[in-house]
């Protein structure tokens, strides 16, 4: 098999990828033994299993892709039902705090979302479907993005019981925990960023939240190595930032994140 791969000539072995890349085995067979060959299915597996590996792959490749990008689509009418919430939200926001977004204009938003692309308008429907309640905080002038992020009371509910990070969880599971998982393989998930110390100092002095519960905060990569992670809590009028153990979890403590778009 190998010294007739080499044989092939320059436009054969192009045919051949695009015939295995498009599963057009009989064909391929065609092009490497001159023509359609009669084999017994025990030749055709010892056949299938000598031809190269590396071009199929590209079609298993392509075909996670679709899937990807499908999982990412809102479908029209979830979209519908988002942009409706985040417009409620909006309005409600600008009584109840009208320092979150000052001089910005909803119509001037949401031209934006519906310019976005599928992947952005996904996961800021991620950050409203586990309770993170998002709302515009603030607009790039560089860049011409709005910032979203969690607004929620409390720390969001649908993303609770987690650890910080991998190595926390993995921590956690030794000693018999079931964590839901960890901030930092969630946000990425999500396609959104964890809060830090600073945005979460900044928007605390808006919203005054997390009363009773605690958010995962973005750790400096010199306070992990010392074994911590931080969270942010409020205790009436104090704003409270804490190392602490990365493995612990319970249910009130999640993570609050942004997204621009």
């Amino acid at each position: 098999m190998s010294n007739r791969l080499e044989e092939l000539s320059p436009k054969e072995k192009i045919d051949l990828i695009a015939a295995i890349a498009q599963d057009q085995y009989a064909k391929a067979r065609e092009i490497i033994f001159g023509q359609a060959p009669t084999v017994t299915p025990d030749v055709v597996q010892e056949t299938q299993a000598d031809w190269p590996t590396a071009t199929p792959s590209l079609s298993e490749t392509f075909s996670k892709k679709n899937a990807d990008e499908a999982e990412h689509k809102l479908h029209p009418e979830s979209k519908r039902l988002l942009l409706a919430a985040l417009k409620n939200r909006f309005a409600d926001n600008n009584k109840k705090f009208p320092e979150l977004h000052p001089h910005i204009k909803w119509e001037e938003v949401e031209a934006r979302l519906k310019l976005a692309p599928e992947r952005k308008l996904w996961s800021l429907n991620e950050m409203e479907r586990t309770g993170g309640e998002p709302d515009v905080v603030g607009l790039d002038p560089q860049t011409g993005e709005y910032i979203w992020n969690d607004c929620s009371d409390e720390s969001p509910s649908g993303r609770r019981n987690i650890c910080y990070d991998l190595s926390g969880q993995q921590e956690a599971e030794k000693i018999g925990s079931s964590p839901n998982g960890n901030a930092v393989d969630l946000a990425e998930q999500m396609g959104i960023e964890i809060n830090n110390e600073t945005e979460y100092r900044v928007l605390q002095k808006i919203l005054k939240f997390d009363r009773n519960t605690l958010s995962w905060l973005k750790t400096p990569v010199a306070t992990r190595r010392k074994g911590f992670a931080l969270d942010g809590y409020r205790f009436f009028v104090v704003v409270g930032v804490f190392e602490r153990d990365p493995s612990y979890r319970n249910d009130r403590l999640a993570f609050r994140g942004s997204l621009r778009i």
